[in-house]
């Protein structure tokens, strides 16, 4: 009989077989795990996935900017009124103007305000309040809900009119 192949390279053609099938075998295994273990490419997993549904939110949870009307007296019975807006925790514009019993508006350079919580150990709110429109106005920063107690003092010509006025940043509940 005639072979093309001598008896050692025969034995190695085997051998080679005998080690290949399990090593054929074994990254046969091992591309299957990757197929079950990782995730699905990103055209399969966009088509899969459905759209998530938009959440409800109760609307009593939506806060909502507001005026709120401020009032209070300053030494010799000289009314103070104005408005804060939006009336919610941080920023919010605080319009006063002074008025005389004869309801002349009485005006002056600027107007110092410090607001604090009755109770609360936390830093007083400060702000100038300059001439604008019909009084005064600027910014006032408040931290939080609850009722501010406000101290005024104004720097007129012809001296210092201190004073007091309540705010409240009402929570809205239900």
């Amino acid at each position: 009989m005639f072979h093309l192949t001598s008896p050692s390279t025969e034995r190695r053609f085997r051998l080679s077989r005998t080690l290949a099938l399990p090593a054929l075998g074994l990254l046969l295994v091992a591309l299957i795990g990757l197929k079950v273990f990782l995730p699905p490419s990103t055209a399969q997993s966009a088509a899969s996935v459905k759209p998530a549904a938009a959440p409800v939110v109760d609307r009593r949870l939506i806060l909502h900017a507001h005026s709120t009307r401020v009032s209070g007296w300053l030494a010799g019975g000289l009314h103070l009124a104005g408005t804060l807006y939006p009336t919610l925790p941080g920023p919010n514009v605080l319009r006063v103007a002074v008025v005389a019993q004869h309801l002349a508006p009485v005006r002056g350079s600027r107007v110092e305000v410090v607001a604090t919580m009755p109770g609360m150990a936390m830093r007083p709110a400060r702000a100038t309040l300059v001439p604008c429109a019909a009084g005064y106005c600027g910014s006032l920063t408040l931290p939080m809900f609850g009722r501010y107690q406000v101290q005024t003092v104004i720097a007129t010509p012809s001296g210092r009119l201190t004073g007091s006025l309540g705010i409240e940043l009402p929570l809205p509940i239900g």
